[in-house]
């Protein structure tokens, strides 16, 4: 009976394990829209500026 448990946590691990990678991915392709919209929002409020001026 242990080893089946043992089983399953390791194969539960290795899911949890495979499943952060894209997590990960995920986390950093948001971090970079984030930082591409700010820089964006900031070049439109320039833009908006200098045709004021």
């Amino acid at each position: 009976m242990g080893s089946a448990i043992a089983t399953m946590i390791k194969s539960e691990q290795r899911q949890i394990q495979e499943l952060e990678k894209p997590v990960r991915q995920l986390q950093s392709d948001n971090g970079l829209v984030k930082k591409a919209s700010d820089f964006f929002a900031l070049e439109m409020n320039n833009d908006k500026k200098s045709r004021k001026s």
